[in-house]
């Protein structure tokens, strides 16, 4: 997961930075900005199946890893 860690970083404050564009720039601006967000969101999902570690777990096994699954 370390690896993946920069691009996550980027695309979340790209996010964060676009959330607050409307109160300090001018709305082309804002406009560039949405047109671009597809292109990081499409090359997040491209890294994190790329270089993502899947989890050893099934989905029976544990819902969230870090919460174990009650058994009924």
């Amino acid at each position: 997961m370390k690896k993946i860690r920069i691009p996550i970083f980027l695309a979340t404050m790209y996010l964060l930075i676009y959330a607050t564009t409307p109160y300090w720039t001018p709305e082309y601006i804002t406009a560039i900005m949405y047109l671009f967000s597809p292109v990081i969101v499409i090359g997040l999902v491209l890294v994190i199946l790329k270089k993502g570690e899947p989890s050893p777990l099934t989905f029976d096994e544990a819902f969230y890893e870090d919460y174990p699954a009650k058994t009924l």
